[in-house]
């Protein structure tokens, strides 16, 4: 089935994003999953929802939700061969909706919670938001570490790893999430270590910050988190503003 889709995604792609538009992300939409993170968590950050399905397998009682392509209606998906699980689902409720919202999911396998990650972003309160986005900084401080044990003897390896994808997950991150420039600070500083494991020497501040440009401008093509965080959501919001209110 999935050589099918593939190959028949391949001949109307283009026709199926035309039709589609915005009511399915992920027929090849630009920006589509980040259309879809902002139009979710800022629909339950302004107020106007009490609670939010993610990833919910059947249609919602109340709340919005946003389904991927595999999805498909209760009545429907079994016929097919498709059986929702809601062990996949999870609810995110504001506080005081709990009791409420156990009532109505209470004969399912949805976990109720008061925040949950999305698609690399993040639905919940802000404490919930800052949580996450100092775990993530961590896991990335940790990887961008190993990679710098990796870069002693394997530079070009390391270096291809981290500029080519590593960084990409943080440069997405920003994107959907509003985080300021102290959040990254102790990446930077991974970096930092990254760069003088791979030159085989302590780089200075200046010779970070030349490290840090692009290559055509004759750097190591490794990007500055905190230069980037403020820029990043703004540019993505911007850019993603007609298709959020579509959604």
């Amino acid at each position: 089935m999935r050589i099918m889709g593939k190959a028949m995604a391949k001949a109307v792609g283009v026709d199926a994003e035309i039709v589609c538009g915005a009511d399915q992300l992920c027929t090849g939409l630009k920006g589509g999953v980040e259309g879809a993170i902002h139009a979710v968590s800022g629909e339950f950050d302004s107020g106007g929802v009490e609670c939010a399905i993610l990833e919910m397998k059947r249609p919602a009682e109340e709340g919005p939700q946003a389904w991927f392509a595999d999805d498909s209606a209760k009545r429907r998906g079994p016929l097919r061969g498709y059986h929702p699980n809601g062990k996949k689902s999870k609810l995110v409720v504001r506080a005081g909706c709990k009791e409420r919202a156990r009532e109505v999911f209470g004969d399912t396998d949805v976990e109720i919670v008061s925040g949950a990650r999305y698609m690399e972003g993040f639905v919940g309160t802000a404490e919930g938001k800052r949580a996450y986005a100092t775990e993530r900084v961590q896991e990335w401080q940790r990887c961008v570490n190993r990679m710098a044990d990796a870069a002693a003897k394997y530079p070009q390896a390391a270096h291809t790893a981290l500029t080519t994808s590593l960084q990409a997950e943080w440069d997405f991150f920003m994107r959907v999430m509003p985080e300021e420039r102290a959040t990254f600070e102790p990446l930077r500083d991974a970096l930092t270590h990254y760069l003088t494991q791979l030159s085989s020497h302590v780089v200075t501040a200046t010779e970070v910050q030349l490290m840090m440009l692009p290559a055509r401008h004759g750097g190591m093509g490794v990007r500055d988190p905190t230069e980037r965080v403020a820029a990043a959501y703004e540019t993505s919001t911007k850019g993603t503003s007609l298709l959020v209110s579509i959604i």
